[in-house]
């Protein structure tokens, strides 16, 4: 999937304790499925890489900020939980590093659209880990029923990992078991690389 890479001399704020950073360079990829067999990366049962959601990092720094919209749809099976992963390594695929989790609610067996924002900044390096600060949120068109039992879902979790660029970071999807979710837009922002 290509890539548009745009210079940039935008101030982007990172928190009131971190203040804010210049980029240099923003990483943007987009894909859109149309549900008919092409474009679009279905997630069956199983932990599915989001092929439009990889985003090439030739370098990480402190405040570098990854970031995905996806919608997606999923057929009436399934009622398992479902986990987003975000992956750093060299091969754009599950194989990759896992920087961080998230488990959304437990799906029902009703057919559903929903909507996912995940965000990972990059913090300090410290004794050769960077801390990293992720968070998704997640929301619906049903209130308690289809992609997951509640309407929205915000998560936050902070981790440390040795990031080694160049990375390629992307986002996987496992629906769990008899779910097929449709991701029918993806895009895909990298900030400061």
């Amino acid at each position: 999937m290509p890539q548009a890479i745009f210079p940039g001399n935008a101030i982007v704020a990172t928190g009131s304790t971190q203040g804010s950073v210049r980029f240099n360079t923003t990483h943007m990829n987009a894909g859109i499925g149309l549900g008919l067999g092409t474009g679009g990366t279905v997630a069956s049962s199983v932990d599915t890489y989001i092929k439009e959601s990889a985003i090439t990092a030739p370098t990480i720094n402190v405040g570098s900020t990854f970031r995905w919209s996806l919608v997606m749809s999923k057929t009436a099976a399934g009622t398992a939980t479902t986990t987003f992963s975000v992956h750093a390594g060299t091969l754009g695929d599950i194989t990759d590093n896992v920087v961080v989790n998230f488990t959304l609610a437990a799906q029902t067996n009703v057919a559903d659209t929903g909507w996912c924002e995940i965000m990972v900044t990059i913090g300090n390096l410290i004794a050769g880990s960077y801390n990293v600060q992720a968070s998704l949120f997640f929301t619906h068109n049903l209130a308690a029923t289809g992609l997951t039992n509640v309407q929205a879902q915000v998560s936050n979790s902070s981790v440390t990992r040795v990031l080694t660029p160049p990375l390629i970071f992307g986002i996987s999807c496992n629906p769990g078991a008899s779910a097929v979710w449709t991701f029918q837009q993806t895009v895909a922002l990298g900030l400061n690389l």
